[in-house]
């Protein structure tokens, strides 16, 4: 069994809230993802404020995404997944802009090969 770690993806769906998005981008850059192998994925629902623009320039390893209109919150979810699908993700985990996750916490795969469970700790800040 190989010895390299899952690939995660971790999805989010934008649109005209840059604020939010990066606030939630922010939030997962101080968390302690040792040993795992992310891809950080922002869907923008054809946002009509600088959202691409700030969102590329604050976090340039974030894959943005941009849909030509706004297909909704489970379509641009869908979106994601299929992109994760194509970079070889094996676990996603799809955050709404009001999951903000404490750096006193962290995001561990816990016995994956026996249990295949993701397990996130965070807090929702609504």
């Amino acid at each position: 069994m190989s010895s390299d770690p899952p690939k995660i993806a971790i999805i989010t769906v934008n649109f005209n809230k840059s604020g939010r998005t990066q606030e939630l981008l922010q939030s997962l850059q101080q968390v302690n993802m040792t040993g795992l192998d992310l891809e950080l994925i922002v869907v923008d629902n054809c946002s009509s404020d600088a959202s691409v623009e700030e969102i590329n320039k604050k976090f340039p390893t974030v894959k943005v995404l941009v849909n030509k209109e706004n297909l909704g919150f489970s379509e641009g979810n869908n979106i994601g997944i299929k992109y994760g699908l194509n970079q070889g993700a094996d676990y996603f985990l799809l955050l709404n802009k009001v999951h903000m996750i404490p750096s006193q916490n962290q995001i561990s795969l816990h016995n994956i090969q026996s249990v295949q469970l993701l397990y996130l700790y965070y807090i929702s800040v609504i």
